[in-house]
């Protein structure tokens, strides 16, 4: 075509699969599965959990499965979100509040309690 010039970045393909090849290889099979516990420590029950990525706009499915009575704890499973730490959680308890907690990090921390 006039006017376009060849690519020519035979070199910089090559670096690129390199590259991926050696991320891949330090990947653990399970980079993609995160979970966390909630510690319910308010005086109502919780009926529902969401997390989010922070830089999504949707809350995803209901994570928590069955109502979290006072004082009890639970593990949350999550997959398919990759290598991301930071997630936006949302609870909502049996009087209806949103109990809402932003950029959390999953990676450096398995436990969250809400109040």
């Amino acid at each position: 075509m006039a006017g376009m010039r060849p690519a020519h970045h035979g070199g910089i393909r090559r670096f690129a699969l390199f590259g991926f090849v050696l991320t891949a290889a330090a990947a653990p099979a399970t980079a993609q599965e995160r979970s966390f516990t909630v510690r319910n420590a308010s005086e109502v029950a919780l009926e529902s959990a969401y997390v989010s990525p922070i830089y999504s706009k949707w809350w995803g499915s209901d994570l928590l499965g069955s109502t979290l009575a006072p004082g009890q704890t639970r593990q949350i499973e999550m997959s398919g979100y990759g290598r991301n730490c930071f997630f936006d959680l949302r609870f909502n308890d049996e009087n209806g509040r949103e109990i809402k907690l932003w950029a959390e990090d999953l990676c450096n921390s398995s436990m969250v309690e809400i109040r």
